[in-house]
């Protein structure tokens, strides 16, 4: 059974629209499946239902005529079973009383776009739907295709130079979610001075690639350089925005991670509580950015020995992630490793390899079974499997976790030798 990327649902006057999409789509490299396709004689209605039920998201045009009966059925199975995976789009002419029946969705209202050439009336605003849908749900190899097709739209673009800057800024954040940070620091860089040229030095949207810069020369320990361009990031939100803005709150715990990794703790700590007091009364309790905040300064805690205070933070972020996500997003994975470590820390060793081979599934989801970040999973379960007296099997997980780092990183990466000396320490034991 062939699996598709995108299902587009049309009305047959709408067919120029959906042609015009299907093409925009799969000049990215994604699979689309649309009725253009059905071979005439074969089982259509067995074949479009079964390309829905397998494919990743679902795009439903709404033109002015109304939907058939079929593509009725098509919207409501959607909205029963691909929950935040369907994308209505409104389009010129369309009934616009359908809009609280699927205002829950991520619904296009174009509408007012008259005279509109097809790949600028529908193409562009669906890839960028599609491109954080699919960032969102951590389906990388797919963001990035999209991700690709707006950036180089952009470029074509001589006139708004911004949308380049906002392409290359959502390309480079999967690229460093993917953890290929060399590819990522160009882009970002590129689209920092993009917004520079264009808006001046103190605009918030110039702050915000800084602290995006920022972030990333902290991960790749050049501290030095990351400090002060999230110190002047931090000035300019408050500046523009007031010290109660949740752009404030994510500026200060991005500075009081690089102080904790400076052991500037007591710098550290105020600046965390003091971020998540302001995304919990901007945002409610049960907000993702809330529970970033809570699993920061958990691992302040943790740090500091403080473990009884750290696990109740540790637990809460990880429900709410899990509320916010659903159980299977990658981003889940650091939350349930945290926690794992705070298990092995205080003995816990079964809750703490049931958390790590959760994570560790969910890792090679998204990344790939010969990824660096699924070496370092498997490092840690490792640990805690040989912790509990499964010396042959943490010796397997070791030699696997060594293996993958030493094809994907130089051979003295102070990762691998780690690995390398958990390695020797367990077959000196065995």
């Amino acid at each position: 059974m062939k699996r598709y990327d995108i299902f587009i649902s049309y009305s047959r006057k709408d067919a120029d629209v959906a042609r015009a999409l299907q093409a925009e789509l799969t000049r990215g490299g994604l699979s689309v499946f649309s009725d253009l396709e059905i071979i005439a004689g074969e089982s259509w209605q067995h074949i479009m239902f079964e390309a829905l039920e397998t494919a990743s998201s679902v795009v439903v045009l709404l033109g002015a005529n109304q939907p058939s009966a079929f593509q009725e059925a098509e919207l409501n199975y959607a909205m029963s079973e691909k929950g935040q995976r369907l994308i209505p789009v409104l389009l010129p002419g369309a009934d616009r009383t359908i809009l609280p029946y699927v205002s829950k969705y991520q619904v296009l209202d174009l509408t007012d776009a008259q005279n509109w050439p097809l790949h600028v009336l529908v193409g562009l605003p669906v890839l960028k739907s599609l491109g954080k849908l699919f960032t969102d749900l951590g389906e990388y190899q797919k963001a990035e295709k999209i991700l690709r097709v707006l950036l180089s739209y952009a470029e074509d673009d001589d006139v708004n130079l911004t949308s380049v800057s906002a392409a290359l800024n959502n390309l480079a954040k999967v690229l460093m979610d993917t953890n290929r940070i060399e590819e990522a620091e160009p882009l970002m860089r590129r689209a920092l001075e993009i917004d520079e040229l264009a808006f001046g030095s103190d605009h918030p949207d110039v702050a915000i690639r800084l602290n995006n810069l920022a972030a990333l020369l902290q991960v790749t320990n050049r501290l030095s350089e990351a400090e002060p361009l999230m110190r002047k990031a931090l000035s300019t939100f408050e500046r523009h925005f007031g010290a109660d803005h949740p752009q404030v709150a994510r500026s200060l715990s991005n500075l009081a991670e690089l102080f904790q990794s400076t052991d500037r703790i007591e710098e550290a700590e105020p600046l965390m509580r003091r971020a998540l007091e302001i995304d919990e009364n901007s945002l409610g309790p049960n907000h993702p950015d809330v529970a970033i905040r809570l699993n920061n300064l958990a691992t302040l805690l943790q740090h500091t020995q403080r473990l009884d205070e750290a696990e109740p933070l540790l637990r809460r972020a990880l429900a709410v992630q899990e509320a916010c996500f659903g159980p299977n997003h990658p981003k889940l994975s650091s939350y349930l490793s945290n926690l794992a470590s705070l298990l092995f820390a205080t003995g816990r060793l079964s809750g703490a390899e049931a958390m790590y081979r959760r994570a560790l599934s969910l890792d090679e989801a998204a990344l790939g079974p010969a990824h660096p970040n699924v070496a370092i999973r498997i490092n840690n379960l490792a640990q805690v499997v040989e912790g509990m007296g499964r010396v042959v099997d943490a010796i397997a997980l070791f030699e696997q976790a060594y293996a993958i780092l030493k094809a994907a990183l130089p051979a003295d990466h102070p990762t691998t030798n780690v690995v390398r000396q958990n390695l020797e320490t367990a077959l000196n034991s065995s």
